[in-house]
């Protein structure tokens, strides 16, 4: 820790506000936000052991801190939104390509336009968004171009007509078809459309429909009746069974390591009006409740509609600083819940399985792999009842003869196929003798102290040649590390699948296409072990007391150790057994028999 950093750490005030977190090049890697800076950052600076691992790995890369203090916690955590969104810190959670999703912007014109837009300005008009689905989006566009007719054209009317006035898309304000008030009417009542208030939208629709009626405006009247029925079409589409009044924002993810899936169900008045997904990467120094909290703040800081309720899957550490802020943002009262009933409960377990899909498709995708190898991992996954589809797969197996030149093996499939540059050989270095499952431990050992250390990809499921003895040894070592990966363990005797919290094995049929992935995983750590070890053995036979024996040959050498394995049992043999192996004349038998008894050899 630099002295620099020891003083600020001494002049933290205790006030609310917001702590960036530098490495030496004064990169921010860290952006928080805390009720009391000084007993929040402080925290970080602890003994290691009292730190859990992700915060170890990011206080490990902490060289300086800024910090600015805010007057209350609630302008901390708009500052800290901001701020985040603005530097991207890697330590933080990033919502991918935020500001690329399409919004709706209604102008602040004397005759608003209706503009599709990628960055929300502060410059007066209304946003409506951001729409994940571009494809969603376009279909809300027609929608709204048909049954409203708000213009799209350029800032300045162009004082002539276009075919959107022709095709019942525009209202035809540049050639004074429309006078300013109803064309506004139009606007207010697209306004409220987007903000999912469409009981007073088709009030007042009818109101002005029975005006132009009186008015004996029969044309204007029916084009009121084609917009209401329309909407009510499209109500009718969206609606749902659920209480009328509902006025709710739906928010829950998946998770695959530090990868999330955020999917957020838009309820308003009873009706589904909006359906989104976001992909955001998780860091090593946030929790789940964390990312949670920090997906809610990047998703509401440009909200310019809220709900009166926001159901989220579990509780979040700063929920009382959150509501706060989103009830100030919404001038009215927002909760937070996170303890549905019967109904709610059941689209928040939809949003939920909604993203656990899109995760998936998101990851396999990445991976360019082709559908047949897509449906055979997700066999994988049900069959051994992993959490996630077991992309990456590597097999471990120990290769030795009686302890000796002894040596472990990795081998890794990648999307189902041996991924060569990926596979690793170990020589057993810490036990001596014959015990296979203390040298699996050590290789496992090595294996995952270099996933924490580099930041290497870790398995998604680890597959172990042997049945529950070294199984058990193999799970020893990842609890030792705190890791959640999916393992089990291939016996060849019935090529039974051992589990760590199962009692009895899994027996799949010959032509299971999980067991046949996993055989050829056991197979080839096993022979790429095998191959090592030998490849050690005949090292041995190249260099041992055999050599500079006088007229011992190279061919004589390798017969003599097939013939008795080792050096050491070729001591044990008298001069008249080495002559019967070798064929050779006494002289040289009792040479090589007195060279390897000389106290030298």
């Amino acid at each position: 820790m630099s002295v620099t950093l020891d003083q600020k750490l001494a002049s933290l005030p205790d006030k609310p506000g917001i702590y960036q977190l530098k490495n030496r090049h004064k990169d921010i890697i860290y952006i928080g936000k805390a009720r009391n800076l000084k007993k929040r950052v402080r925290s970080y600076f602890q003994p290691r052991d009292l730190l859990d691992p992700k915060t170890t790995v990011l206080v490990s890369h902490v060289d300086d801190l800024d910090w600015i203090v805010t007057d209350t916690e609630v302008e901390a955590l708009i500052l800290e939104a901001n701020l985040v969104r603005k530097h991207q810190p890697r330590y933080n959670i990033n919502l991918k390509d935020d500001k690329r999703y399409p919004h709706i912007k209604i102008t602040a014109e004397p005759y608003p336009r209706l503009l599709v837009v990628r960055r929300p300005q502060n410059d007066g008009g209304r946003y409506f968004g951001p729409y994940t689905s571009v494809k969603s989006m376009r279909k809300t566009l027609n929608f709204l171009a048909k049954v409203f007719q708000i213009r799209d054209c350029t800032p300045a009317l162009p004082r002539k007509a276009c075919i959107n006035l022709q095709m019942h898309r525009c209202l035809g304000p540049c050639i004074d078809r429309v006078s300013r008030a109803e064309y506004l009417s139009n606007v207010n009542g697209l306004i409220l459309f987007l903000e999912g208030k469409n009981k007073d939208l088709l009030a007042q629709l009818r109101a002005r429909m029975l005006r132009h009626s009186k008015e004996q405006n029969y044309e204007a009247a029916a084009q009121m009746k084609r917009m209401i029925e329309d909407i009510e079409k499209t109500l009718i589409r969206q609606k749902m069974d659920l209480n009328d009044s509902l006025d709710m924002d739906i928010v829950n993810y998946a998770a695959v390591e530090n990868k999330y899936c955020f999917v957020t169900f838009q309820i308003r008045e009873g009706l589904l009006v909006g359906r989104h997904h976001y992909f955001v990467s998780g860091s090593t120094a946030e929790d789940t409740p964390q990312v949670l909290s920090a997906f809610l703040k990047q998703y509401y800081i440009d909200s310019t509609v809220l709900p009166s309720e926001v159901l989220i899957p579990q509780s979040v550490e700063d929920e009382a600083v959150l509501t706060l802020w989103l009830s100030q943002k919404a001038g009215h009262t927002v909760q937070i819940l996170h303890i549905p009933k019967e109904k709610k409960s059941q689209l928040l377990k939809l949003a939920g399985q909604n993203a656990k899909l899109l995760l998936d498709e998101k990851l396999v995708s990445a991976q360019n792999m082709s559908g047949q190898t897509l449906t055979l991992l997700q066999q994988v996954k049900q069959d051994l009842s992993l959490k996630k589809i077991p992309l990456r797969i590597e097999g471990y197996d120990i290769s030795n003869i009686q302890g000796r030149d002894a040596v472990g093996a990795m081998v890794c499939f990648v999307n189902g196929k041996p991924e060569k540059s990926q596979y690793r050989h170990f020589k057993i270095k810490t036990v001596s003798g014959m015990n296979d499952f203390a040298m699996l431990q050590e290789i496992l050992t090595r294996r995952l102290k270099r996933i924490r250390q580099e930041s290497s990809p870790a398995p998604d499921l680890i597959l172990i040649d042997g049945g529950k003895g070294q199984l058990s040894a193999a799970v020893e070592i990842l609890e030792r590390y705190s890791l959640a990966l999916g393992i089990v363990g291939l016996a060849k005797r019935l090529e039974e699948i051992y589990f760590p919290d199962r009692s009895n094995p899994l027996l799949l049929s010959t032509g299971s296409p999980t067991l046949q992935l996993l055989q050829r995983v056991r197979n080839e750590v096993h022979r790429f072990a095998l191959s090592y070890h030998r490849k050690l053995r005949q090292n041995h036979y190249k260099t041992s007391q055999l050599d500079g024996i006088g007229k011992l040959g190279p061919v004589r050498k390798r017969r003599l150790l097939q013939k008795f394995g080792t050096v050491a049992d070729i001591k044990k043999a008298s001069a008249e057994e080495l002559m019967q192996v070798l064929g050779i004349q006494p002289l040289l038998a009792r040479n090589i028999y007195k060279t390897l008894h000389t106290p030298s050899a």
